[in-house]
């Protein structure tokens, strides 16, 4: 991954390392390059999936929906119950 955006990531990675700044360094990094991913991937749905609205807009209904998004107890219970139960009736043969 570095190697993709950085000519001599070795360098960097030297500095940041010199300067105490490593482990802040990947996380921001691992963290932009998810951002990134997601983007794209909600970039690629909304060109074959939406039909209606701007990209902005489909970006915002998306951080609305999944701010109010919460599981309730119960349904994860009966999600955990199902999965042991798949797998104590699995069998092998």
């Amino acid at each position: 991954m570095l190697f993709k955006r950085y000519s001599s990531p070795f360098t960097l990675l030297d500095c940041m390392i010199l300067s105490g700044g490593f482990s802040s360094f990947i996380s921001s990094f691992v963290a932009a390059v998810r951002d990134e991913e997601n983007e794209k991937t909600a970039w690629e749905y909304y060109l074959h999936k939406v039909y209606s609205g701007s990209f902005n807009d489909f970006m915002d209904s998306m951080k609305n929906e999944s701010a109010h998004k919460t599981m309730e107890k119960g349904v994860i219970e009966a999600t955990v119950k199902n999965s042991m139960n798949i797998l104590n009736n699995f069998n092998p043969n």
